[in-house]
């Protein structure tokens, strides 16, 4: 058997990153007029995938969301 590629899920399997991304989606809430997360614990206790449902369940209007990753992607 040959392994053309092998792909690592980084993002919180290799390394803790919650902090940042935490702290990434604070500065593009604000960035775009919404209020983020008080504090790591309950950004935790909220966060899940897909991450525009996520947006969209924390009141980003649907048509934000690509404007909203872009912002976290600048950060």
């Amino acid at each position: 058997m040959t392994f053309k590629c092998v792909v690592f899920d980084a993002s919180g399997t290799i390394f803790d990153d919650l902090y940042v991304v935490w702290q990434a989606n604070a500065s593009a809430y604000a960035a775009l007029g919404f209020a983020s997360f008080e504090t790591l614990a309950e950004f935790r206790k909220k966060f899940k995938l897909p991450v525009p449902e996520f947006h969209e369940a924390n009141g980003i209007p649907p048509n934000l969301i690509k404007q909203m990753d872009e912002k976290f992607r600048e950060v």
